[in-house]
């Protein structure tokens, strides 16, 4: 009797501690940025060598900011401030003459330039 009981409590503990393996979760979302990541990179590539920056810096921002999301908007203070994959402030897109922070060729073009005038300033 108490080796049955023992069987039973330790089959208990092996299957509380999730020891056995469990079927894959599917991929949702939150997975698909390395797809759009390979979407984007020919052209944050091409956009990085135009302004001299490095493409990996291009690269970050955009995996950091949005994860390749081209429709991203940030808030603060429940108000919308950044918007885009590279999340430009109105105030930054206005100065790097971006109208329209959802196109990725146009944000990804702006940031390229921000990160030129930021290195320049600041160094590389």
């Amino acid at each position: 009797m108490k080796s049955e009981i023992l069987r039973v409590l330790i089959l208990l503990a092996l299957l509380s501690a999730n020891v056995f393996p469990q079927e894959p979760k599917p991929r949702g979302r939150r997975d698909a940025w390395p797809l759009r990541a390979k979407v984007y990179e020919p052209l944050i590539a091409s956009t990085a060598q135009r302004y001299n920056v490095d493409p990996r810096l291009l690269w970050t921002i955009a995996y950091l900011e949005s994860r390749f999301r081209e429709d991203v908007v940030s808030y603060k203070n429940g108000k919308p401030c950044a918007y885009g994959m590279m999340q430009f402030t109105i105030a930054t897109a206005r100065r790097y003459g971006l109208t329209n922070p959802y196109n990725p060729q146009e944000s990804i073009d702006a940031a390229a330039r921000y990160v030129r005038d930021l290195q320049t300033r600041f160094g590389p």
